[in-house]
């Protein structure tokens, strides 16, 4: 088992997962770098800026909705 998520966080020392061989255990910020939160805030702005001037963003994961998309940030 692995896990980054406690019911309290962070979790007590004396956690049963410590102390099993099979469990990997790591902070909820593992990723948490000025790096990432950056890049992400650059990465949202562009987005933002291409929507704005009904263009598609970067790295659209949901690719279905562009089937609807109109270029129009705007919904009705």
């Amino acid at each position: 088992y692995a896990t980054d998520v406690f019911a309290k966080e962070p979790p007590d020392i004396d956690h049963p997962f410590f102390t099993m061989e099979n469990v990997i255990l790591a902070p909820h910020c593992i990723a948490w770098t000025h790096d990432m939160f950056k890049d992400i805030g650059i990465k949202a702005c562009m987005q933002a800026v291409d929507i704005a001037q009904g263009k598609i963003p970067q790295d659209v994961v949901n690719t279905s909705v562009l089937d609807t998309w109109k270029g129009n940030p705007v919904v009705d």
